[in-house]
């Protein structure tokens, strides 16, 4: 967003307190504090994220224990979840450092979480969590290159069934990748050159060099002293 953290908090605030007075169910009262935080990471305010994804446990906890203004479906309690802890995991990745190594075990977990769900509500968010948990692998190079692409081609797949906006993000992200496969190979090329040329010199340098050793060392040339080397020895 290219708004700062400050211009939208009096927004973020005053969505707070309806969603306090608001009869709302805990769970959705996550997903929103949830998409709050969303807004704050994507303004920059960390901090501010995390206090918003705090108010957003607090709420899936009163969610898990059945209280906080009306019943709200199993399903709506399994998504607010999904999406808090997936926003912890981006909270994670923006700190940068072993906060990366974190995101992606978190992304992780959550796709093996959800990778068994049919449900309609997580269909689009799994196919996003893939695609970025892919797309983190790639930068951080935690895997082999085959088990990202196929990681990021899944997505794809799956995004091809939710509309064009979907299937465009997850085609970005597969071009993304082979673009900086094909930038990381030609940046090793001239290293890879280098490493084959080097035996081949070697082995040119050792041809050329032992002729002359080899000539050196005959008998003819020790028997060849010149005269004056002789007269030396003698004195």
């Amino acid at each position: 967003s290219a708004a700062t953290f400050s211009q939208v908090e009096p927004l973020l605030a005053c969505n707070g307190e309806l969603l306090e007075r608001a009869a709302l169910p805990a769970a959705q009262r996550a997903c929103l504090w949830a998409s709050c935080a969303r807004g704050a990471r994507r303004c920059g305010d960390l901090l501010a994220a995390r206090q918003l994804l705090c108010r957003a446990g607090e709420a899936l906890r009163l969610a898990a224990a059945g209280g906080g203004g009306g019943a709200a479906g199993r399903c709506g309690e399994d998504e607010a979840a999904v999406r808090v802890r997936w926003q912890e995991a981006k909270l994670q990745w923006a700190g940068g450092g072993a906060g990366a190594a974190e995101a992606v075990r978190l992304a992780r977990a959550l796709l093996e979480e959800v990778a068994g769900d049919g449900s309609a509500e997580l269909s689009a968010l799994r196919v996003r969590l893939e695609r970025t948990y892919g797309g983190w692998l790639d930068e951080l190079r935690a895997e082999r290159r085959a088990a990202i692409e196929e990681t990021l081609l899944h997505a794809q797949s799956a995004a091809d069934a939710l509309g064009p906006r979907s299937a465009s993000k997850a085609l970005y992200e597969v071009g993304a990748f082979y673009e900086r496969q094909a930038a990381a190979l030609e940046l090793d090329a001239p290293r890879s050159r280098r490493r084959l040329r080097a035996p081949k010199l070697a082995a040119r340098r050792g041809r050329v060099s032992q002729p002359h050793s080899a000539a050196l060392r005959s008998p003819s040339v020790l028997r060849r002293t010149p005269p004056h080397s002789a007269a030396l020895r003698r004195t």
